[in-house]
């Protein structure tokens, strides 16, 4: 299950810039929370407690417990307006997720045990097609990264999406049997520099 991050809200009223404005002065961000077939909810969250996870990264895949007085709401962020020059939130679109929620997630890819592939020994090199993957799923069920072990591989294996295994409901948005990496060998760097620079970058 994804991680879940918890956050204090208050309700807002009242929309319009000078009330993001006021709030923003008082160190919180406006946000909105709409979906899962109910009205759209305003509200404001503090700025320092948004900023202190969001700069841990994957904000957009870790589901997130709203507290409204008491009051909790399942969510997951779906848009953050970032100021032009300080980057700082000006506004938060949050997602209220249901027993039939969906969405849609780029997970990064992580490589694991090269030092046990005999094509990495051999000087191979590791082409990692897709630095990360787009799925579909339930918010609670958002992978943190998708591991791809490369142990036993030797140069001129792949490794394409049907070979991972994947939680149950996580569901890969290209349903093509694409090929995520493989290790290529020294002629094939030289033959195509393009793909090595990736593979090295």
């Amino acid at each position: 299950m994804t991680e879940i991050v918890k956050f204090n809200i208050e309700s807002k009223e009242h929309a319009g810039k000078s009330t993001a404005k006021q709030l923003r002065k008082l160190g919180n961000v406006p946000a909105t929370i709409y979906g899962d077939n109910q009205a759209p909810e305003m509200f404001s969250i503090s700025l320092n407690d948004f900023v202190k996870e969001y700069q841990k990264g994957g904000i957009r895949t870790r589901l997130a417990e709203l507290d409204l007085a008491g009051r909790k709401i399942s969510a997951i962020v779906k848009e953050v307006q970032l100021h032009p020059v300080t980057d700082h939130p000006l506004h938060i679109d949050f997602l209220r997720v249901g027993k039939d929620t969906t969405v849609k997630v780029a997970v990064p890819v992580r490589i694991s045990n090269e030092d046990k592939s005999p094509g990495v020994k051999k000087g191979g090199i590791v082409n990692l097609v897709h630095r990360k993957i787009d799925f579909v799923c339930h918010p609670s069920k958002v992978p943190a990264h998708i591991d791809v072990s490369i142990e036993g591989m030797e140069i001129g294996q792949n490794v394409h999406i049907n070979d991972l295994k994947l939680a149950e409901g996580v569901t890969p948005l290209d349903t093509s049997n694409f090929t995520v990496l493989s290790i290529m060998g020294r002629t094939e760097e030289e033959a195509n520099p393009a793909a090595a620079v990736a593979a090295a970058s």
